[in-house]
C-alpha cells in the first residue's frame, strides 16, 4: 500500500484481502453501512477511486477509474484507465470494461496471466521499495 493511498470506512467496515496493490493516490471509501469487500490479488493503478460493495480476486482498477457506489465487480476483470462505473452496476466474471463509452469484452485467458504479472509486481516492490523509501518501524541499530 503506497503511502499516498486513501482507505476510509466512513460508515461501514472494510474487509481486505491478501497480496492487494495499493498505488499513489488511491482512494478506496466505503459510505454504505454494510462491509465492502475487496478480495484478493487486486491492482489498483494510480489515482482509481473505489466506492464499490464488493471487488472479487484478480481485477485490475486501471489509472484514474471510477467505480461507484453498489457496484460489484466479479473475478478476473479489468476496470480501463478513466473509466467511469455507474452506481449499481454488476461486472460480470472476465470482463474488460474500456473506452468512454464503456464498451466489455469477455474472455477467459487471464487469471494465469494476471497471477503471473502481480507476483512479479509484488516481487519487484519488496526489493525497490526499501530502498527507496524510508520505512517505519522500530530504529536500527545505526539510529540509536
Amino acid at each position: 500500500m503506497h503511502p499516498r493511498c486513501k482507505i476510509i470506512a466512513e460508515n461501514g467496515p472494510i474487509e481486505i484481502g491478501e497480496n492487494n496493490i495499493f498505488e499513489e493516490m488511491v482512494v478506496i471509501i466505503n459510505k454504505s453501512k454494510d462491509v465492502m469487500k475487496i478480495g484478493n490479488n487486486n491492482i489498483f493503478e494510480v489515482g482509481s477511486e473505489v466506492y464499490s460493495s464488493k471487488i472479487g480476486d484478480n481485477n485490475t482498477i486501471e489509472a484514474k477509474a471510477f467505480v461507484s457506489e453498489g457496484t460489484s465487480i466479479g473475478n478476473g476483470c479489468v476496470i480501463g484507465t478513466a473509466v467511469k462505473i455507474p452506481c449499481g452496476e454488476q461486472i460480470a466474471d472476465h470482463t474488460i470494461v474500456y473506452g468512454p463509452t464503456n464498451s466489455t469484452k469477455k474472455y477467459d485467458f487471464f487469471k494465469e496471466n494476471h497471477e503471473s504479472l502481480h507476483l512479479s509486481h509484488v516481487e519487484i516492490l519488496m526489493k525497490t521499495l526499501p530502498k527507496f523509501h524510508k520505512l517505519r518501524g522500530s530504529p536500527t541499530s545505526a539510529q540509536k
